[in-house]
């Protein structure tokens, strides 16, 4: 993601005034303040300088489901214990008391369920981190899967495609 700085390159210029042919500075780029005109003239206050934004594209090419798995995260050796809230083909949300940093590596293991039963099969992916967010349940990991080990892949394709999970639906997105 790249991350961009404006910088205040306004020329600045001297020309006569009509009225008393002093000089004064005006901004080359129209009024000083748009907001103070627009307030000044009843045209509207703050309300009405307020930028709309768009709502984000859902950028996820994969469905998400809703599976509250045990997981366990192996980063440098230490270990975290927690529980998916998401999961989809590319990439789960994890729940752990760990704060990792965006970029992070991890390994990352999920006790996935077979078929609604009282059997669990483990599920492996190396992992990144693709950002952390303090929630009242601890931080909210949102990973990205890099290189599945094992059968992992063939197991999360099938337990997703059960029928036993439901489709996280995002009204942001929808």
């Amino acid at each position: 993601m790249h991350h961009f700085m404006a910088t205040d390159q306004t020329a600045q210029m001297d020309r006569p005034t009509p009225s008393d042919g002093q000089h004064t500075q005006e901004n080359t780029a129209g009024s000083t303040d748009l907001a103070n005109d627009l307030t000044h003239n009843g045209l509207g206050g703050p309300a009405a300088t307020q930028e709309l934004q768009a709502p984000k594209p859902n950028r996820r090419a994969q469905a998400r489901y809703i599976a509250r798995w045990r997981a366990a995260i192996i980063v440098a050796s230490n270990k975290h214990m927690g529980r998916t809230e998401n999961v989809s083909l590319s990439g789960a949300a994890v729940l752990c008391d760990a704060n990792l940093r965006p970029g992070q590596e991890l390994q990352l293991y999920l006790e996935v369920p077979l078929n609604q039963s009282t059997q669990t099969v483990v599920f492996e992916a190396s992992s990144v981190v693709m950002h952390s967010t303090l929630t009242n349940q601890g931080f909210r990991l949102g990973l990205a899967f890099r290189f599945f080990q094992g059968d992992s892949q063939s197991i999360l394709r099938k337990a997703l495609s059960s029928g036993s999970y439901r489709e996280l639906v995002d009204p942001h997105y929808s």
